[in-house]
C-alpha cells in the first residue's frame, strides 16, 4: 500500500485538530465585581453588629459592584464622637482555595477628602471565611513595603521590619440581611 506524503502531513494535522477541540476552552478570568459577589463579600461587616458604633464598634461597608470602581467605606468614631470615614477602591478581587479572597485595594480619602496621587498605596489583603464570618489573615503594601496584618495577628512594623503583634485581627459578622 503506497503512503503518500500529502496523506502523511494530513493524518497528524486531522489528529492534532481533533484533539484541541476535544480540550476544555481556557477558563475566562473572574471579574473583580463577580469575585466580590461571589464570595459575598458585598454588605455591611462589623465586629458586633449589635454595637452602636456612634459609641463603640465600626463599620466596613462593601459597595455592590456595579458600573463604578467597587469601593469600600471603613466608618468609626473617636472617643469625642466625631465620625471618620475612610473610603477606598477596589483594584482587583480574585477568589483562592479553602475559602479565601485576594483584594488589592487603594485608599483614595479621609472623611470626603480626596488623597493626592502618591498617597493611594496599593494594599493587597487576603480575606478568609470562618463560617458565616470573615476575617483578614494577611496585608501588605503590593510593593513589598508595610505590612499590616500577618497570620490573622494586626501588626506594627518600625522602620528596621520588626514586628510587634497588637492583637488579632477582628472576626467580622455581616450586619443585616
Amino acid at each position: 500500500m503506497a503512503f503518500s506524503a500529502a496523506r502523511a502531513c494530513t493524518l497528524p494535522a486531522a489528529l492534532a485538530i481533533t484533539l484541541a477541540s476535544a480540550l476544555p476552552a481556557p477558563a475566562v478570568a473572574e471579574t473583580t465585581a463577580a469575585a466580590m459577589k461571589a464570595f459575598g463579600l458585598t454588605g455591611t461587616w462589623s465586629d458586633d453588629c449589635a454595637k452602636d458604633p456612634a459609641k463603640e464598634g465600626a463599620r466596613l461597608i462593601y459597595s455592590p459592584p456595579g458600573t463604578r470602581t467597587p469601593s469600600y467605606r471603613f466608618v468609626m468614631f473617636d472617643k469625642d464622637g466625631n465620625k471618620i470615614t475612610v473610603s477606598s477602591d477596589i483594584l482587583s478581587a480574585a477568589r483562592l482555595p479553602q475559602g479565601k479572597l485576594k483584594t488589592v485595594t487603594v485608599k483614595t480619602g479621609t472623611n470626603g477628602n480626596a488623597l493626592q496621587p502618591w498617597e493611594r498605596v496599593p494594599i493587597e489583603t487576603i480575606i478568609v471565611k470562618i463560617g458565616p464570618k470573615i476575617q483578614s489573615v494577611q496585608s501588605r503594601q503590593v510593593d513589598g513595603g508595610r505590612r499590616f496584618i500577618v497570620d490573622g495577628q494586626v501588626v506594627s512594623e518600625n522602620a528596621r521590619s520588626e514586628l510587634q503583634t497588637i492583637r488579632p485581627a477582628p472576626l467580622l459578622e455581616k450586619c443585616g440581611s
